[in-house]
Order: structure tokens, then sequence, then C-alpha cells
């Protein structure tokens, strides 16, 4: 019985710091680079399951929806369009950074995102 209500405890806890981010939202920051020389350096907290924006002058449209997995994990699925491009990755991030890389349909650009969970 003492188990169990360790187990519950366990899982209360862990809902309630999701709960509670879920509430806050997640804040991230990014780093674009096309042709490795910095572009944009834009943050944004979006609500958990919303879908945030980030328009880039020469690299495109980024479009990203974060989720927690737990407490010190969250996914980031993205939705890119970019040099002729679409691309559709999902980030795992913890207290590392992650990071996306790409080229132009013409090959003539490279682009690199880099995405940092800010906790």
């Amino acid at each position: 019985m003492r188990n169990h209500l360790t187990v519950a405890t366990a899982v209360a806890i862990t809902l309630s710091v999701m709960l509670g981010a879920a509430q806050e939202g997640i804040r991230l920051r990014f780093e674009v680079y096309k042709n490795s020389e910095l572009v944009a350096k834009p943050s944004a907290t979006v609500t958990i399951g919303s879908t945030g924006r980030l328009t880039v002058d020469g690299v495109g449209e980024i479009a990203f929806t974060p989720t927690v997995r737990n407490q010190d994990h969250i996914s980031v699925s993205f939705d890119i369009e970019s040099a002729g491009r679409q691309l559709k990755p999902l980030l795992t991030l913890s207290g590392d950074p992650g990071s996306i890389s790409w080229s132009a349909s013409n090959a003539n650009d490279s682009f690199e995102l880099r995405i940092v969970w800010v906790k």
C-alpha cells in the first residue's frame, strides 16, 4: 500500500509541474543562420500545444509547436518553409541546445536553426 502512495504522489507532482508549465508557456530562444551568418535571434513564449510562428527575411517561415514530455524534456515539432523546401522535423530539448540544418533546393544557400529551451 505504501508503494502505491509513493507512486501516486510522484505522478501528482509530475502532473503539477507539467500543468504549471502549460499555464506559463514555454520560452524558446532561436538563432537563425544563413550561409553561416547570424541573420536573426528571436525569442518566443508559446503555450504548450499552441503554434508559434517566425518569419525571417531571406530564410522563410518557421512554425513551431512545443509539448511537454516530462519535467526535464520538451518536444518541439516544426513546419519550416524555406528556399523552396518544406521540412517537418521534431526535436527533443532538455538543457542542451538543439539545431536543424538544411540547404536550399538549388543548393546555393545553407541554413541552420538553433533552439534553446529557456527554463
